[in-house]
């Protein structure tokens, strides 16, 4: 079955004119799932992380372990001529965290870069609230005044709303997934195929 056949199908039980069909409802989610589709995930989420990286706003793995090196270099020198542990305690602790930088994580904060989600989350709220903001429209601010920019990619200017707001959090979670050597996008097809077997509402709780 392919993509216009499954969305013809989908289209019509959407529409009520056929019957529920488990064998397009099965290719459908057969389709969502497909590896090229989740390959094209972890590609946005190393271009999102390199672009973190490039604004400075992440320590390579290289970088880290040269920094790592330059400190331990520094230490030893010291060490020979005379500086005592009390006075190469702080290089020490400055040496184990780059060294955990290159272990864990390219230096990545994680518990801070959770709390930066949860602004993101916050920040899509206020977008939505905000009663100058339709939803599904973008805008830029200009002084005092906000302009609807949503059918002009080139406009000056950070673009606003709902939408960029919850586009701000995929970028957070897919550079945190990169630079923390988290396995998003197989995790997300595992995710995905867990919850299509659920039963309906399954927990039984409200929301």
């Amino acid at each position: 079955m392919n993509d216009r056949e499954i969305i013809r199908r989908l289209l019509e039980i959407g529409a009520g004119d056929g019957v529920r069909d488990d064998a397009v409802f099965a290719a459908a989610r057969a389709r969502l799932a497909s590896p090229d589709d989740f390959d094209s995930l972890d590609a946005v989420a190393r271009a999102a992380y390199q672009t973190a990286c490039d604004k400075g706003w992440h320590r390579t793995r290289e970088a880290a372990a040269a920094e790592a090196a330059s400190v331990r270099l520094a230490m030893l020198f010291l060490a020979t001529h005379g500086y005592g542990a009390d006075d190469l305690a702080p290089l020490a602790d400055v040496h184990a965290r780059l060294l955990r930088a290159v272990d864990l994580a390219d230096g990545v904060d994680i518990p801070a870069e959770l709390a930066l989600i949860h602004e993101e989350v916050s920040e899509a709220l206020q977008a939505y609230r905000d009663p100058r903001m339709h939803p599904r429209r973008c805008y830029v601010s200009r002084g005092d005044e906000i302009v609807d920019v949503t059918d002009g990619m080139g406009a000056a200017g950070k673009p606003e709303g709902l939408a960029l707001e919850l586009v701000d959090v995929l970028i957070r979670v897919l550079k945190l997934g990169v630079a923390a050597r988290l396995p998003i996008a197989a995790e997300l097809r595992r995710k995905m195929a867990y919850n299509a077997a659920r039963p309906a509402r399954h927990g039984g709780k409200r929301l």
